[in-house]
């Protein structure tokens, strides 16, 4: 009878301290906020616990019990189906254990206190510079796209802030599991509409030799292409196909001309492209440059003196006939222009840039001329001016000598620490210096004393 008395006792009380703590708590407190300690008139602590199905219990420290904990009930102890919450003696520790909180928001490089719209911001900024597209890590693209779908929810963020990323990970709230990134980021950016990456199969480049006069004219070429074709049910097989090139009038050299999807094909994946890339073959007698081209004709001392007139056979193969203006003396290796006898302006069929000629003088070989014709140009052609030997001077006769000698003599002087080889022993003091001396000189120095 007086055990069944003291066990009506016990269930009163707890009833009652039930009732107490939905008043001071409130109605609407849960297990997390009811982690409170209170002290009772004696000076008691009364902490909180949660009974497994979500119900509070205080109960006083030292109610009778000794050094293993509360004995709140009969038996001595904590009862069972409840956790200790505050660091209860005997209780078994201090609740959720935190983890880190802060690799999230690293992550995006945002504060802790970031708004939705600073988040979205972030994840976009960080997406694009770690796409395995553009070079980025995968598992940092990943990293991020976890982050991203985490921080965004406020039920994960808020999880997150307060118990870390195990908490998150414990309580299977997204982490990633299930959820492609690149659907992430294809919300954002699109690409099939949210659909998961499929894999594209290698591009196939090729270099298309054009020789000048077909980039000049336009032209439509023809390029067998192997490849592999994927039928319905994942087969592949190899099959021959012809691509029609063209080739449109003023396309620039190194142009890329591309056919989508005609690269190999592979089950599930999306086909790779052939890319043509225009490589300009050389010319014998035309040089390009952008929309203008440039070349070189040589003409007679007559024609440099007296007037030039001569044809070409342009790309087109039309014949161009140049003359030079009435009257006009042509300087060895001067330059002319031919107003719109370039190449064709691509985007401007009617537009043509222009043709440049470097004129360069053939003077007539010493064979070639009677003696008498010198006398007679020195009546004709104006007189040089007089040469004052009277004072004291050196004497030397210009010798002919090519630019690949002067070069060679050059680097002979360099390896030679600045001295240079004579190419005639009877040249006097003049050290070979490539300029005068004893390398023949192209014009008499004399030194006034």
């Amino acid at each position: 009878m007086v055990a069944g008395n003291r066990g009506l006792a016990w269930a009163v009380l707890l009833v009652s301290l039930l009732a107490q703590v939905a008043g001071e708590c409130g109605p609407g407190a849960s297990a997390a906020t009811l982690q409170c300690q209170q002290r009772t008139a004696s000076g008691r602590v009364r902490d909180s616990l949660r009974l497994r199905g979500g119900m509070p219990v205080f109960f006083s420290q030292g109610f009778g019990g000794g050094p293993g904990g509360s004995q709140f009930f009969s038996g001595g102890g904590i009862p069972p189906g409840f956790e200790a919450f505050g660091g209860m003696p005997g209780g078994g520790g201090g609740g959720r254990p935190q983890s880190d909180n802060t690799k999230f928001y690293k992550l995006l490089n945002v504060e802790k206190d970031a708004s939705e719209a600073e988040i979205k911001k972030a994840y976009k900024r960080a997406a694009i510079k770690n796409h395995p597209d553009k070079g980025g890590d995968v598992e940092k693209f990943k990293e991020i796209s976890t982050a991203y779908e985490v921080l965004s929810d406020p039920q994960k963020r808020q999880m997150y802030d307060q118990y870390g990323e195990d908490a998150i990970k414990n309580d299977g709230q997204g982490m990633g599991g299930g959820v492609d990134p690149f659907d992430i980021f294809n919300s954002f950016f699109g690409g099939g509409g949210g659909q998961r990456r499929q894999q594209k199969t290698q591009d196939v480049m090729h270099k298309l030799s054009v020789p000048l006069e077909e980039l000049y004219v336009g032209s439509t070429k023809k390029l067998a292409l192997n490849r592999h074709i994927a039928d319905g049910q994942g087969r592949v097989t190899k099959k021959k196909e012809v691509l029609e090139v063209r080739i449109e009038r003023g396309m620039e050299d190194g142009r890329k001309i591309v056919f989508k999807e005609k690269a190999d094909e592979m089950p599930g994946c999306i086909t790779g492209d052939v890319i043509l890339v225009v490589a300009q073959a050389q010319h014998p007698t035309f040089k390009r440059q952008g929309p203008h081209l440039t070349m070189e004709k040589e003409i007679s001392l007559r024609d440099a003196l007296c007037g030039y007139t001569f044809a070409l056979k342009h790309l087109d193969k039309r014949q161009v006939v140049i003359s030079s203006p009435k009257g006009a003396v042509t300087q060895p290796n001067s330059w002319i222009c031919v107003s719109g006898e370039g190449m064709p302006i691509k985007g401007n069929q009617f537009n043509k840039g222009n043709l440049f000629i470097k004129l360069k003088v053939k003077f007539p070989k010493i064979e070639d001329m009677e003696p008498e014709m010198f006398e007679q140009l020195s009546k004709l052609l104006p007189a040089s001016p007089a040469v004052d030997k009277t004072e004291e001077c050196d004497e030397h006769t210009g010798k002919v000598i090519s630019e690949e000698e002067i070069v060679r003599q050059m680097k002979a002087g360099e390896r030679g620490g600045g001295r240079y080889e004579n190419t005639d022993e009877s040249d006097s003091e003049g050290g070979g210096h490539p300029f005068g001396g004893g390398m023949g000189g192209q014009q008499v120095q004399c030194q006034q004393s």
